[in-house]
């Protein structure tokens, strides 16, 4: 069976963000920029305590406890933006290029403007579906992308993937 999709900004983001949410590097970035920051403000506050100079402490305490609040909106929002411009850099030639994808019996064949490849289906390591897409991960670290809004291809190469036993993950109610 063979289907034809195109990729949009919006689907490399989804992927990029979905990769950068499973990667213990930026889990740990998120901890250790979260600890430091507060850190830092809570010292402060302290300091102001010990010192006799109430305003301050009070001041750096509040500080503290709103980075504590807010560190990992705005450590998703700086992620995002950076991805949205290293995408808008590097892929735009992509957006809306019409890839194809063929299940073979023991491969798939994908084909699109730039080339052919075929990939065995022992080196497909997982299926990861979201609300909106699945992300077939390789093993030699690439991954394909199936938006979900083509609804028929995106069940048929979910169907097709689950047959071969490729493990599947269910994260349908991720988001970034």
């Amino acid at each position: 069976m063979k289907f034809e999709i195109t990729l949009e900004r919006e689907d490399f983001l989804a992927f990029q963000l979905f990769e950068a949410d499973h990667s213990p590097r930026i889990q740990k970035k998120l901890r250790n920029g979260r600890t430091y920051i507060v850190g830092l403000f809570f010292l402060l506050s302290f300091l102001g305590f010990i010192s006799g100079n109430n305003g301050f402490a009070v001041a750096y305490l509040l500080t503290g406890i709103l980075f504590l609040a807010a560190y990992p909106r705005y450590f998703k929002w700086r992620y995002k933006k950076h991805y949205t411009q290293f995408i808008d850099d590097n892929y735009t030639a992509r957006f809306g290029l019409l890839s194809s994808i063929e299940f073979k019996s023991d491969a798939i064949a994908l084909e699109d403007k730039t080339g052919s490849a075929l990939l065995k289906m022992e080196e497909l390591k997982s299926i990861a579906e979201t609300k909106e897409h699945l992300f077939i991960k390789v093993s030699t670290g690439n991954s394909l992308i199936v938006p979900k809004r083509f609804e028929t291809e995106s069940q048929e190469v979910l169907r097709a993937l689950l047959e071969q036993d490729v493990p599947y993950l269910n994260l349908k109610d991720w988001q970034w």
